[in-house]
């Protein structure tokens, strides 16, 4: 029963990374036709693209890749942290703070553990400034922080 449900999840990732890869290609080829669109719609076309960076990036890692994941989420980070800028950054950013998160777990199961920390750290501040103090999140970062400082000798 878990082989199949292992394998039902890992179609599902599949199948939703190749969605998530086409609707890239689409967003990619508007952005070229509408390039010199107000700065308004522009900007809706960034978030849209940042969201779907992020898509691509986590069903990579859902797959196992995790090289290709912190490709895509690196690009999808730059664009969020484009829109999303502080002190203004708004409390429904939670794409943002997946990204960050994501990109720690990533980076972490390649043995970044600097990278991961950093990133990490940053989901951290921003899940405990934005999301209830039980978001679940929080918890598993605070696990892969101790794994990670574990793996660099750090005590923080």
């Amino acid at each position: 029963m878990t082989t199949f449900f292992s394998l039902t999840r890992m179609e599902e990732y599949s199948m939703a990374l190749d969605y998530h890869l086409q609707a890239l290609e689409s967003y990619q080829s508007v952005a070229e036709l509408h390039e010199e669109e107000e700065v308004e719609a522009k900007q809706v076309l960034n978030l849209d693209m940042a969201q779907t960076l992020h898509n691509v990036g986590h069903s990579y890692a859902m797959l196992g890749f995790h090289d290709k994941a912190v490709e895509y989420l690196q690009q999808a980070l730059a664009r969020f942290n484009a829109h999303y800028k502080e002190p203004e950054r708004p409390r429904n950013s939670t794409d943002l703070l997946h990204t960050l998160y994501q990109l720690g777990l990533s980076t972490h199961h390649l043995g970044r553990y600097r990278e991961a920390r950093e990133h990490l750290t940053q989901a951290l501040d921003l899940y405990k400034r934005y999301e209830r103090g039980d978001h679940p999140h929080i918890s598993n970062i605070l696990k892969f922080l101790e794994s990670v400082c574990d793996k660099l000798g750090d005590t923080h």
